[in-house]
């Protein structure tokens, strides 16, 4: 027995010395995103269409289905195998690193007793923010980094996997497809109307989740997990909306001895949350959550015996917390930049503050200074109150409401500062970057000089400032008068210490910063800057394009693509990324209600294309890196990894409001292209929209009294009844800067001439050298 203790002490330091290994790959001050790492699976390599055609060969075999089972069957293997593959070719999905083995190290614990799925099954990550699973009727199941961040032990991943699992093996996919199929065509249900059959489709769905949930928990158990943690994990579920913890922000946050917020700007209590257990579930696909619970809770029949880890704790806790930096990532790139704030607020707390969680604020502070200077942004961001009224809940409700009740001055002077002093504290190319434009913006939009701020030393009060305080010491313009009226300041006793008015508290922002100097001579040399830049816009006729970037971007896309139609672009580069082009054919009826698609047609056509684009790159003697996520037969870890990249490169460009803006991924970037040597990528992409009439005279006529049909009508007046959209777009991975924008409208069939000519007409602007005629 000795031996035997001491045998399972020893392999239990391995364990602990492998997990302590492992933790210390990540160097979290220096996050890196996670990547795909390894041989590419078949079912990245494999196009869409041979893995239809095999699966129709097997259904047409088999003999113990009907005629009419058979067909709905190929059917669903058809829309499944197309929809699954635009999934894997997103460039969200991962495989082999970190996170990844260790889904499937859990995955196949839980397997062990089930020997005839195993090899069947595939796991991999699916790189979003928000928590959930997916199952696949394949046996590919998805587990998203949003509900990686947000587990508080190994057995709630493995109750995750055995529901995913179950719903699998009891075919659900397939039998929700075909009930839905039978509920909207089936004679027997034409007596309902279009809500109760819609409330028909969701009973069944929520008749599989529950099946699931007990099927799942027979096949957790077997694995010798706690049951207790399958319930557990139904309350991560439904708080997943919410960050993955819940930690006060302090209102002193962005405050120095000099510079502070107004208490009063912040709300005194976090908002309620309001996740209901109970709540009506007659609409939803999954029951609610209370039932799902109760349901649970009868099975375990009071067992609490189980284990919560068959791996390592501590090989755990660094996979969330790998998840839970991702997902600062993530949100950044994808414009949230309230929740990746607090996001990385939160991970400063649980972690320790790091150079990658400060530049991560700095990033959200600096895209949501851009948001608010956008002349759409206020419009815009109506449309999501409500929605933001459910996501904000809790803590970072505080932080949403403050930011939000910022004006865009006072924002933009909260964020400057903090992006200077953090500057400063963790200095970097990308902070450098952040800290020029912010300024720019600071005294371009809102026309401060150096006598808007107090320079000299200006002291306060310890104590809590109350609202009473503020409105003491405020300066107002009368505007009826044309005077001005003071009130009466406030006198403290036995102190000389004075403190500025809520309306002008901003005024002591740099106090500690003007002390230095060197400040004082960046400060002096961007506003000379950002005066000029105002003085060169209007000697060129224009009116303030900075302050309202988006508008400013749409007018410079226009142009340029008139300039480059009416004298081409000679770019002169060698050599490129390129994106295999994408291609989508709709077919409209006569009345543009309904569309038609045909995925199997569109990718063999994009597979053509990506043959004429290589054909014809070649011919034109450019060195390029094809991402061909058409055909697939060249992808591995690095390409795969490369359209990951550029593709969240993209992301963040198009949500940022001006093409120029500063972007986080661009760390990120700059290094793939110093490893890979190519500065630029081109994406390529087709349309094709076929209608089956020319307008008539009441719809032209229609056209001309309201403004809803114009868009559909555009082509019909000109007697259109085929169009071929082209786009080609080549940008600098360095500077962010589109090189090349290039918009065809053809009324055409996509030929293979016709393509051929367009595919010529930009490899050449591309590849050409020499200035362009003026």
């Amino acid at each position: 027995m000795i031996r035997k203790a001491a045998i399972h002490f020893v392999v239990l330091l391995l364990l602990m010395k492998v997990s302590q290994v492992a933790a210390q790959e990540t160097d979290y001050n220096n996050y890196q995103p996670l990547k795909c790492e390894g041989k590419a699976p078949e079912d990245f390599t494999k196009p869409s269409y041979k893995k239809f055609y095999s699966e129709a060969a097997d259904i047409k075999k088999a003999k113990n289905l009907s005629k009419r089972e058979k067909k709905l069957q190929k059917e669903f293997s058809l829309i499944t195998n197309f929809k699954i593959d635009d999934m894997l070719m997103s460039g969200k999905v991962l495989y082999g690193n970190k996170v990844c083995d260790y889904i499937n190290d859990v995955a196949d614990r839980l397997l062990e007793s089930r020997p005839d799925l195993q090899g069947k099954m595939r796991f991999y990550l699916l790189n979003v923010s928000y928590a959930n699973a997916i199952s696949t009727n394949n046996g590919i199941i998805f587990v998203t980094t949003g509900l990686m961040a947000r587990l508080q032990n190994e057995a709630q991943l493995a109750f995750v996997l055995s529901h995913e699992i179950s719903h699998y093996t009891l075919h659900h996919s397939f039998e929700t497809f075909k009930n839905t199929q039978d509920v909207l065509v089936s004679k027997r249900y034409d007596n309902l109307g279009t809500e109760d059959k819609v409330l028909r489709i969701l009973k069944y769905s929520k008749n599989n989740e529950s099946e699931a949930d007990i099927e799942g928990l027979r096949l957790f158990s077997k694995a010798g997990y706690d049951q207790r943690e399958a319930v557990k994990m139904m309350d991560i579920l439904l708080y997943s909306y919410l960050p993955f913890d819940d930690i006060v922000f302090p209102k002193t946050f962005f405050d120095d001895e000099y510079y502070e917020v107004p208490k009063v700007f912040f709300r005194d209590t976090a908002s309620s949350i309001t996740a209901n257990e109970d709540e009506d579930d007659e609409e939803s696909s999954h029951p609610n959550t209370g039932f799902r619970k109760l349901k649970l809770e009868k099975f375990i029949k009071g067992d609490t015996s189980g284990i919560i880890y068959r791996f390592s704790e501590l090989r755990f806790h660094d996979i969330v917390k790998t998840c839970r930096y991702e997902l600062g990532y993530l949100l950044v790139t994808r414009g949230q930049y309230t929740k990746a704030f607090y996001n990385a607020y939160l991970l400063s707390v649980l972690y320790g503050e790091s150079s990658y969680t400060v530049e991560l604020m700095s990033a959200c502070l600096y895209g949501i200074t851009k948001n608010k200077l956008s002349a759409e942004y206020d419009d815009f961001s109506e449309l999501f109150n409500d929605l933001k009224k459910k996501e904000f809940e809790g803590q970072i409700a505080v932080v949403s409401d403050f930011f939000d009740f910022l004006k865009n001055d006072e924002f933009n002077v909260l964020a400057a500062k903090w992006i200077y002093k953090n500057a400063i504290r963790y200095p970097s190319k990308y902070h450098q970057k952040l800290v020029l434009d912010i300024f720019t913006d600071l005294f371009y939009a809102h026309e401060y000089d150096g006598g808007t701020f107090n320079i000299d030393f200006v002291s306060r009060d310890n104590t809590n400032l109350n609202a009473d305080d503020f409105d003491a010491d405020d300066v107002e313009d009368d505007e009826d008068s044309g005077t001005k009226k003071k009130s009466k300041k406030k006198k403290k006793k036995n102190s000389k210490k004075q403190y500025t008015g809520k309306s002008d508290y901003y005024k002591n922002a740099f106090v500690e910063e003007f002390k230095d100097d060197a400040f004082s001579s960046f400060f002096e040399a961007v506003q000379k800057k950002a005066a000029k830049i105002k003085s060169d816009e209007e000697n060129m006729g224009l009116e303030e394009l900075r302050s309202e970037p988006a508008r400013r971007y749409r007018q410079w896309i226009l142009d340029e693509i008139d300039i480059q139609k009416r004298k081409g672009k000679r770019l002169g580069i060698d050599s490129i990324i390129l994106l295999a082009p994408s291609y989508k054919a709709f077919y409209l009826n006569k009345e543009q209600t309904e569309s038609k698609t045909d995925d199997l047609s569109d990718e063999l056509k994009s597979i053509e294309i990506t043959e004429m684009l290589k054909d014809i790159a070649g011919k034109t003697h450019l060195t390029y890196n094809l991402i061909d996520v058409n055909s697939r037969s060249t992808l591995n870890d690095s390409q795969l990894n490369r359209f990951a990249m550029v593709n969240n490169w993209m992301t963040e460009k198009f949500n940022h409001v001006d093409k120029n803006d500063i972007l986080f991924s661009q760390r990120y970037m700059d290094d793939m292209v110093a490893t890979d040597g190519f500065r630029y990528a081109a994406a390529t992409g087709l349309t094709y929209t076929s209608t089956k009439h020319i307008a008539d005279g009441p719809t032209i006529f229609a056209s001309l009294v309201t403004v809803f049909p114009i868009p559909f009508l555009v082509g019909h007046i000109f007697d259109s009844k085929k169009e071929l959209n082209f786009y080609y777009l080549v940008y600098d991975l360095q500077t962010g800067e589109e090189k090349l924008l290039s918009f065809t409208r053809l009324r055409r069939k996509p030929k293979t001439k016709v393509l051929k000519m367009q595919l010529a007409y930009v490899f050449y602007q591309t590849k050409a050298k020499g200035k362009r005629k003026k």
